[in-house]
């Protein structure tokens, strides 16, 4: 074998390791998540409350908030449920009227922001209850915290009705 043919098997030889691992070498670790650092998911507060000494009064407001979060996201839910049907109806008309179409998804889209915004208020409304030492205790020695990120939302019931297993993106 002549140099000329090692070198160009060198060659076709690290030409497919730069294909087949670039995507990987492309990746990068997700960044801190600002939003998860400084809020306080409800179900770890109270699953935690002797570790960081919640009183009664705190324990009570969060179970409550808690409450009043989980009936409007059932709410929300049922919104969310018949403005995705609707669009899904709508994209099965032939043709499919696009602005019918579009505003449906609008519908659709501020179902889900006002989920979010529900998830939000809630984690700043117990965020605001604890005292500042539990609030410092969480930002260095709290592992525990992690919030569910906000696309976390469990929505995936409307792509299961449009036949996929999850989101289409």
């Amino acid at each position: 074998m002549t140099a000329k043919m090692k070198r160009t098997k060198f060659c076709a030889l690290l030409l497919l390791l730069l294909v087949f691992f670039a995507p990987v070498w492309a990746q990068q670790p997700p960044g801190p998540d600002p939003i998860a650092e400084n809020l306080f998911p409800p179900d770890q507060v109270l699953s935690n409350q002797k570790a960081i000494g919640l009183d009664d009064a705190q324990r009570n407001y969060v179970r409550s908030e808690v409450l009043k979060a989980q009936t409007r996201f059932t709410e929300l839910q049922f919104q969310l449920q018949d403005a995705m049907e609707s669009l899904v109806g709508l994209m099965k008309q032939n043709p499919a009227d696009e602005a019918q179409v579009m505003a449906q998804l609008d519908k659709v889209l501020n179902a889900e922001r006002e989920v979010k915004r529900t998830q939000i208020a809630l984690m700043v409304r117990i965020k605001n209850k604890l005292t500042p030492a539990v609030i410092e205790t969480h930002s260095v020695a709290w592992p525990i915290f992690a919030p569910l990120p906000l696309w976390a939302i469990p929505t995936n019931f409307r792509y299961q009705r449009m036949g996929l297993s999850s989101m289409p993106f």
